[in-house]
């Protein structure tokens, strides 16, 4: 092979290389998780959660109370040994600073996954999300 064939599969494997390491979280999986927010004015839905390689978890939500309005928020949080942490932001039902913290444990099964977490909002108002992916 010459210098310049071998120069040129050098840069394609530096742009392939590059375009991995820049493109790592458009690429994660993004996992539907049902999730249920157990409080006074409940509501069960969806959270698309997509955790990058770092272990940052984003997402968006698809939510109904129990009366059938729908509630939205987005998701920014991380996952670590086993717990998360998760702000839900923009809420579109007025609730503020609201945070879940949490477990995420995998069933002996290996087949399904369940969420357990509290979560604390400005003024004192709690509930907590139960789920399963």
């Amino acid at each position: 092979m010459d210098q310049e064939g071998s120069q040129m599969i050098r840069l394609t494997a530096t742009a392939a290389m590059f375009f991995t390491l820049c493109s790592g979280s458009a690429l994660a999986e993004t996992q539907a998780w049902n999730i249920t927010e157990v409080a006074v004015d409940g509501a069960q839905g969806q959270w698309y959660v997509t955790i990058d390689a770092a272990n940052k978890l984003v997402g968006k939500t698809n939510m109904q109370f129990d009366t059938g309005s729908t509630l939205s928020y987005e998701l920014e949080g991380s996952v670590s040994n086993g717990t998360y942490v998760v702000k839900l932001l923009d809420r579109n039902d007025g609730k503020k600073g609201c945070v879940s913290s949490g477990n995420i444990s995998l069933n002996p099964d290996k087949k399904s996954h369940k969420v357990l977490g509290d979560v604390q909002c400005d003024g004192d108002e709690k509930f907590y999300i139960r789920g399963g992916y």
